[in-house]
């Protein structure tokens, strides 16, 4: 499903570009796959799709677990 943020929630798309950089361990492991703006979940990375969704989740600080971790 994509999702364009910009038009439907007014996001900025460069505002994430900090969180989109955090992705990358989880690329360079084949788990997700960043093109552009576009973020697709591989199947091998599904099960850890918490990790990849954490990047973007604002109230949760670096370091800081309140639920299970995801790995």
């Amino acid at each position: 499903m994509h999702c364009d943020g910009q038009a439907r929630h007014g996001a900025n798309a460069a505002q994430f570009e900090g969180e989109l950089a955090n992705l990358a361990p989880l690329s360079q492991d084949g788990l997700v796959v960043v093109d552009g703006r576009r973020i697709t979940v591989t199947d091998e990375g599904r099960t850890l799709v918490r990790a990849a969704a954490a990047v973007f989740d604002r109230y949760l600080k670096k370091g800081e677990q309140r639920h299970s971790r995801a790995v």
